[in-house]
């Protein structure tokens, strides 16, 4: 059973204003200050479970790759920004990722130091249809001492942010750029929430689903847990939950997530027909 990662980030940004020479002069916005934010530089994957390295970022856990547009299950270029190139980062295939570099910005420590920069951190964050698998970022404001002072975030965006669509919804947040700093510490956290053998992904895609007999990955099987208060309040909770047991299998769990991810079918349909065509409803 394989953890496949959904949690998508496109088009990470940061940019100062108004900082003054040596920077350049002519311009009032500096450009992208992230080396490959866009995920433009280097190969992509079209699978989304390959090991890589990212040029420009260096992985600090698990297995972040950069995924091609238009990867079956992913977002098509026209579920990402405006300028979608050829690829976007994702958090691979070994659970919690992350990944981070240092922007110098210490040629324009005069016009920071005066309190009139600005900064601008930007992207395009997203996930898989209503999986809660999520991404952030964290740009640290740190002096030359390392020392932290003080930070702007791009939150994770939800599924219900994105109506559990598989998309890339913009994100930004601005402010002034703290005195004192001389570098940015950029760092981008995936956090792991669902994906497994069960994916729908695999209801329609001619891939087979091996039997474990190594025993090298740990079993995982579903759990009902109720709170007492609940069924306390819904005594006909746990005698409905007891009709379920042994009535769904790996292969009915796959099918029905590919009716929820793959048509896009309603959660509550799903499961109506489900309990009907087990004479349950």
């Amino acid at each position: 059973m394989s953890m496949h990662w959904k949690a998508l980030l496109a088009g990470a940004a940061l940019a100062a204003a108004g900082l003054a020479v040596p920077w350049p002069a002519a311009a009032a916005t500096s450009a992208n200050l992230i080396l490959n934010g866009n995920a433009e530089t280097g190969l992509c994957t079209t699978t989304g479970l390959d090991t890589m390295t990212i040029p420009g970022w260096q992985i600090t856990s698990g297995g972040p790759d950069t995924v091609c547009y238009g990867a079956s299950g992913y977002p098509t270029t026209s579920e990402g920004p405006p300028d979608a190139g050829n690829g976007f980062f994702a958090g691979g295939s070994k659970g919690n990722a992350s990944m981070q570099q240092v922007v110098s910005v210490s040629s324009g420590s005069a016009a920071i130091n005066g309190g009139g920069v600005t900064y601008d951190l930007s992207g395009w964050l997203g996930g898989y249809a209503s999986q809660t698998d999520n991404v952030g970022v964290v740009a640290t404001f740190e002096n030359s001492a390392g020392t932290s002072l003080g930070t702007a975030t791009l939150a994770p965006v939800t599924p219900a942010e994105r109506d559990d669509d598989t998309e890339l919804l913009s994100e930004s947040a601005t402010g002034t750029v703290p005195a004192g700093t001389t570098q940015v510490l950029v760092q981008v956290n995936w956090t792991y929430g669902a994906g497994n053998s069960t994916d729908g992904v695999l209801a329609f895609l001619p891939i087979t689903v091996l039997t474990d007999d190594k025993h090298y990955f740990p079993p995982y099987e579903c759990a009902l847990v109720v709170r007492e208060e609940a069924e306390r309040q819904f005594p006909a909770l746990r005698p409905a939950l007891v009709e379920l047991s042994g009535r769904i299998s790996s292969e009915t769990m796959r099918r029905l997530n590919y009716e929820l991810d793959g048509k896009h079918r309603p959660a509550r349909e799903i499961a109506r027909n489900f309990l009907r065509s087990i004479g349950l409803q």
